[in-house]
């Protein structure tokens, strides 16, 4: 037996002459060789476009980030997109050699340590995130090291360990701020392991450490104000400047999910969790897929009890930053369950799946000590451990690697080839907009065209290539830039928008498909003249992809979305709708894509189709974190279907959903008004519609309206008013003088008043369906006013209209003509 023990020492001995360096440069070239050369979707291009020029991110900045990318320019020469991409593969196998130094230094041997060090490197979500320019990568380093840090000074209590983790927490801290999750950890085991008199003097010193790394801050301000080609924010203000560093957009003041979602959440990290190295198994069951994944919970007690038994506080201090990580972004984050903020909250799952990783080392370990008087069953454990990286690595790859992946930069070059010379394009996605910037700024493409967008849920949020000559100070938000533009630029430059926009109170304003944008309102013939889908660069784009993540499979939908609008624009409504249903076949969950193929039908008049769309859109998760302005549209449609439809009491309910998800959102609560009044329900349509006018909603029916509901409930004063203001804001809207005549007549009883504006609605409205009966009260106001002249001639026109009156009517008009003869 103990010849056999030496034999398999001695193996371990020959296999694993692995040094930290070795490890790094496997892994490094591991994700060097998956590492996309160009750009991807998401926040990716804005990092490489930013760091290039060294410009503002979106909030809270990224300062170091950006002076990271722009060193790895110089140290990896070439395509400056790929160089900034490898910056994140350089500091991926960073974080994991400190992963490897971290098993150790937790008891681990140097087999279980590799073991877990490669586990952990090759798992899907880290391995994406390793190949792009993103923060996460250099973020895990960050926390790799801190921890690496602090346990060094659980042994030595040294002031100096203090210190110089409070410099790792602070650059990590610019880098995410989730890190911050882990430093009340920290504080409490300071407080508790170091004498008063050590905290006394450790306190100010921690301070001064923090300010002088986090003034690497004041990068926003200073580079702000060199006015520099990305652009986001005011942060050279006092006050743009804290608002950018407050950037963590939680989501907290908008409307409370149900605590479903959140399990949802829980139950999709365990998914998450399974599919990191399981994922070769993705077309077995679910219930297989975890019944492996449980191989790693082993692992996992295991990899407690160890540590539990060989240092206390660490185990105590992972499994707290871990139930932290999960319960802030499970939790606190106020996200709507799907897919699309499965794929946003995945990212933020890599710390977990870190502390989890390190307690699996521990567990490998654990195994070791276990079995090594059975070393045959030792070896075979380790076998199983070496197939499953095989296989993970063979799996994931496929999914991951994006080497040869040109679908986001040739999205771009596609729209920008469209845009006509000196052209402006708003972007409302950063889908579109991060792209566009990056090759402006990388590759000098089309430096003429303007590119502003907005993203995220400030209005302030505003995203723009190039300084504009709006005034910023002035800029409040994207719609600002927008009117500046669309009042002093519009004969003179091509303006395009890359989301169909609603010109609600602009009808001269039209928006054609012209490729993958929308012109506004361009020469007819020119339109129709080429269709610039038909010369697009398209590698990699198919219905028939499997391997797309979200966003790409939703951007894919798009190109066969626009080639079905453009067709619809020729008239050709049945080839657009074979398209829109291959688009749905291959984008099933698409909440977007069902209410977009429910517009078209509505377009064309086909209500009952168009209904069932909008449900099948409802009945899939929505395609964003918050509730959306496109669920509220989708019920405020299906509320204006119902009321074509004759079905007043569905419409009503279709448009109530859409007020409580958007209370604060004017047009809605509008509706919601006009429906009550439509169904003779005025005592419930003024709280809406009064909403509606405080929100912005000032329109000349909407005041008429409410001046119709307040004369049925009695309130003439306020009845008056609102219909003055109708008035006032439409001298030329010819219902209101019917209504407030109607009022002066029989509320009021002032006959003057009722005359004139009852004239006047006959003069905006000389043919309107309901003259016989306004000539008849013109008539009986004339007669009150002692002018039987008039109120003759007034019953004369009526009765050339209409020589067949009611008996009602026609009692009336010979009562007052004998009144008037005698």
């Amino acid at each position: 037996m103990q010849k056999t023990i030496n034999i398999n020492l001695n193996l371990k001995r020959w296999l694993f002459p692995l040094t930290p360096t070795a490890i790094f440069l496997f892994l490094f070239a591991l994700y060097l060789s998956t590492t996309a050369p160009k750009f991807l979707f998401d926040d990716n291009p804005e990092f490489i476009a930013s760091a290039h020029i060294l410009g503002v991110t979106h909030p809270p900045g990224y300062p170091l980030f950006s002076l990271a990318g722009k060193l790895f320019t110089f140290l990896i020469p070439g395509e400056i997109s790929f160089s900034i991409n490898a910056s994140s593969a350089f500091f991926a196998s960073l974080a994991l050699l400190v992963f490897y130094f971290l098993a150790l230094q937790l008891g681990c041997g140097k087999l279980p340590a590799f073991m877990g060090t490669l586990l952990f490197g090759i798992s899907r979500t880290f391995w994406s995130q390793s190949i792009e320019a993103e923060v996460y990568a250099l973020n895990l380093f960050f926390i790799a090291f801190s921890l690496c840090l602090f346990l060094n000074f659980l042994k030595n209590r040294n002031i100096s360990t203090v210190l110089l983790n409070t410099a790792v927490l602070t650059a990590g801290i610019i880098i995410h701020y989730s890190i911050a999750l882990i430093l009340p950890l920290y504080f409490i085991y300071v407080f508790l392991r170091l004498p008063i008199k050590k905290i006394l003097v450790v306190i100010p010193s921690v301070f001064l450490v923090f300010y002088l790394f986090f003034s690497i801050m004041l990068y926003l301000p200073l580079r702000s104000a060199a006015a520099p080609p990305i652009y986001w924010g005011s942060p050279e203000k006092w006050e743009g400047f804290i608002t950018h560093l407050s950037g963590v957009q939680t989501l907290r003041g908008t409307t409370p999910v149900l605590l479903s979602d959140k399990l949802r959440f829980l139950a999709d990290y365990i998914q998450q969790f399974s599919m990191q190295h399981f994922s070769f198994l993705s077309k077995f069951p679910l219930a297989m897929l975890l019944t492996f994944a449980s191989f790693f919970v082993i692992f996992l007690i295991a990899g407690l009890v160890f540590l539990a038994k060989k240092n206390k506080d660490a185990a105590v201090l992972i499994s707290a930053a871990f139930l932290l990580n999960i319960i802030v972004f499970i939790g606190f984050l106020n996200y709507l369950y799907s897919e699309r903020a499965v794929y946003v909250v995945s990212v933020f799952y890599i710390p977990s799946f870190f502390f989890i990783a390190l307690l699996v080392a521990c567990g490998f370990q654990q195994a070791d000590n276990m079995l090594k008087k059975t070393p045959l069953l030792l070896m075979i454990v380790y076998a199983a451990l070496a197939a499953l990286i095989v296989n993970t690595t063979a799996a994931n790859c496929k999914i991951v690697d994006k080497s040869g992946d040109l679908i986001a930069y040739q999205y771009g070059m596609n729209i920008l080839n469209t845009i006509e010379r000196d052209g402006v394009l708003f972007s409302p996605i950063e889908v579109e907009s991060f792209p566009i910037a990056a090759l402006s700024v990388t590759e000098g493409q089309r430096r003429d065209v303007q590119v502003y967008g907005h993203h995220g849920t400030r209005a302030s949020d505003v995203y723009f290539t190039r300084k504009m000559d709006v005034p910023y100070q002035d800029v409040k938000a994207l719609s600002t830039i927008e009117t500046h533009i669309l009042t002093t630029q519009l004969n003179s430059i091509p303006i395009y928008y890359t989301i169909q926009r609603p010109f609600i109170n602009n009808p001269q304003f039209k928006l054609l498909t012209d490729g993958l944008v929308y012109r506004l309102n361009p020469p007819q013939d020119e339109i129709l003249a080429e269709n610039p889908l038909e010369s697009y660069q398209t590698d990699g784009v198919s219905l028939k992809g499997q391997n797309y993540d979200y966003v790409t499979r939703s951007v894919v939908s798009k190109y066969y979305l626009r080639r079905a609008e453009r067709l619809l624009q020729e008239k050709k409504s049945e080839k657009a709708l074979t398209i829109i249903e291959d688009i749905l076949r291959f984008n099933p969950r698409s909440r977007f894509l069902h209410a977009t193929a429910a517009g078209i039908h509505l377009m064309l008049g086909d209500l009952n189709t168009a209904a069932e769309e909008y449900k099948k859109a409802l009945a899939v998760p929505p395609e964003h974190v918050e509730i959306s302005v496109d669920t509220v549209a989708i019920y405020t449609n299906l509320s204006f279907i119902y009321g074509r439809m004759g079905d007043q009491d569905e419409a009503l309910k279709m448009i109530e959903n859409a007020a409580q998800l958007a209370p604060d959102m004017a047009v809605v609560q509008l509706n919601l008004g006009q429906t009550y009044w439509q169904m003779d329900n005025c005592e419930k349509a003024i709280t809406p519609l009064e909403r509606a006018a405080r929100l912005g909603m000032q329109t000349a029916p909407m005041f008429n309206i409410l001046g119709i509901c307040y004369e049925k409930a009695n309130k003439l004063e306020e009845a008056e008013k609102n219909y003055k203001k109708s008035i006032e804001l439409d001298p030329e809207y010819p219902d209101v003088y019917r209504d407030i005549g109607v009022f002066y007549a029989y509320k009021k009883k002032d006959s003057i008043e009722a005359t004139q504006m009852l004239q006047r609605y006959l003069q905006l409205a000389p043919d309107t369906p309901d003259k016989f009966q306004i000539l008849i009260n013109i008539a009986i106001m004339y007669y009150y006013l002692e002018d039987c002249e008039s109120s003759l001639n007034y019953f004369h026109k009526a009765l050339t209209i209409n020589p067949n009156p009611t008996a009602k009517q026609l009692n009336t008009i010979n009562s007052i003509k004998k009144r008037c003869y005698q």
